[in-house]
């Protein structure tokens, strides 16, 4: 299995997600709409096969993948 590929925006996503940012607080921050969060975070969902925001968030200090400022 390679290693995953996070977009740009996905990049940027991460560590706003970890804070515990809510969808709208992210399109704010990264100036995008509501529906481009909610699209980023499923595709972030899916490539590591978590469910929520906590199963992603557990999913990325398991793996020692650094996103954190």
């Amino acid at each position: 299995p390679g290693e995953l590929k996070f977009s740009k925006r996905e990049s940027e996503m991460i560590p706003l997600i970890l804070d515990g940012h809510s969808n709208k607080e992210i399109a704010v921050k990264l100036n995008i709409g509501n529906k481009a969060v909610e699209a980023h975070k499923k595709n972030l969902f899916k490539k590591t096969k978590t469910q929520s925001a906590v199963g992603f968030v557990s999913y990325i200090f398991k793996k020692g993948l650094n996103f954190l400022k």
